[in-house]
């Protein structure tokens, strides 16, 4: 009988299997890293997407609000559905940051022979909006901007309404917190 001893082969490579595992494992974890890095950007840039598109939305409301009192003199729309119906504005614009996509409502107070802002929360607009006239739309959300918009910083402030110019001026939220604290 023949014994048949085991010659044992030396690998020559062995070790540098071994070193590409660790590299491939290094760049892995590099990639995931800029990966990580990458999604925060581009959170960054969807909000401030979102930001430019709540300005030209709440604007073209505003525009709209303006040429309703150009062919309608005095009047003001009682609704924001209204605007699109006697086709004064394109399409009726979603709000872009709360997940229903509505608008609060910027009406106008007579307080002692001022005039003041009233901002109403779109789930009470049914029960207040007899008393009120509408000129201009708000975001409900309460989040803070990147941007700081006619020197307000949260969206809920940003006041787009038929008579402001550069800043916004007090304004008081009914069933909620006044717009100049």
């Amino acid at each position: 009988m023949k014994s048949f001893t085991k010659i044992k082969q030396v690998d020559k490579n062995r070790g540098k299997r071994g070193f590409l595992y660790i590299m491939v494992l290094f760049m892995i974890i590099v990639i995931s890293v800029m990966f990580l890095k990458s999604f925060e950007s581009w959170e960054y840039i969807l909000k401030r997407d979102n930001e430019q598109e709540l300005i030209f939305r709440g604007n073209q409301y505003v525009t709209a609000i303006r040429n309703y009192q150009t062919k309608y003199p005095g009047a003001f729309p009682k609704s924001l559905k209204e605007l699109y119906e006697k086709k004064i504005l394109r399409k009726l614009y979603k709000e872009p940051f709360s997940k229903e996509g509505k608008w609060n409502i910027v009406s106008l107070s007579r307080q002692g022979g001022r005039s003041k802002f009233v901002v109403i929360p779109y789930y009470l607009w049914d029960k207040y909006k007899g008393g009120y006239r509408i000129v201009g739309v708000v975001s409900p959300v309460h989040k803070k901007g990147y941007k700081i918009y006619k020197k307000k910083e949260y969206y809920d402030e940003w006041l787009f309404a038929y008579g402001i110019k550069d800043k916004i001026p007090e304004f008081i939220v009914i069933g909620g917190k006044s717009g100049n604290e």
